[in-house]
């Protein structure tokens, strides 16, 4: 089975959104990575989806290069 970065994205949504359900923060014991470091800065993250829901403006999501990043 491939797991793409879509997949990874909702499983890791659902397992935070679960996890705050039963009254846990992020920070109790489980943790989930994302690593941006092949992506290229000012563009959207690779396997990204973007949508609107609702009458808001839409957003816009952007690989940032930070001096203290852990990777690249």
């Amino acid at each position: 089975m491939k797991i793409t970065a879509r997949s990874l994205l909702t499983i890791a949504l659902l397992a935070l959104t679960a996890g705050v359900a039963r009254g846990e923060s992020p920070g109790s014991g489980s943790s989930v990575t994302f690593n941006f470091d092949s992506d290229k800065p000012g563009e959207p993250p690779a396997g990204f989806e973007f949508a609107r829901t609702g009458k808001g403006a839409e957003g816009q999501w952007v690989v940032r290069r930070l001096q203290d990043s852990p990777g690249k």
